[in-house]
């Protein structure tokens, strides 16, 4: 499989994880965390897939609004498990996965920026 591929895959995986954590949040935070982890959560799965059809001189730009998005899912988690709405063991999985899609991010764009380097090389 492809690494761009293997990367949504785990993000779906883990997407079906957030989402049914945030289910269990108490009413009073619905509106601002839960409200707020949901959409970045769905985001993030539509940035990886723009990010995968993008052309390769565009994927650049998907990659780090990736990476954005995924430092404020981890500011999220943080400040929820902060109000206990989730156990700092949970917080823990959620932050070792983001890391970890965020290292194949990572690795993904300095791909993308060797393919430009080469491709400016050529001119």
């Amino acid at each position: 499989m492809a690494r761009d591929l293997r990367v949504l895959i785990e993000w779906e995986n883990i997407l079906h994880r957030m989402l049914d954590c945030t289910q269990r949040f108490p009413k009073s935070a619905r509106f601002t965390f839960v409200q707020r982890i949901d959409t970045l959560v769905l985001d993030i799965a539509q940035t990886i897939v723009k990010a995968q059809y993008a052309p390769t001189e565009d994927q650049s730009f998907h990659l780090h609004l990736l990476n954005s998005q995924l430092a404020q899912l981890r500011l999220l988690w943080r400040l929820s498990a902060d109000r206990k709405y989730l156990s700092t063991g949970l917080l823990r999985d959620f932050v070792e996965a983001l890391e970890g899609i965020g290292f194949q991010v990572h690795a993904w764009l300095n791909v993308v920026t060797v393919h430009a380097i080469e491709l400016d090389r050529a001119d």
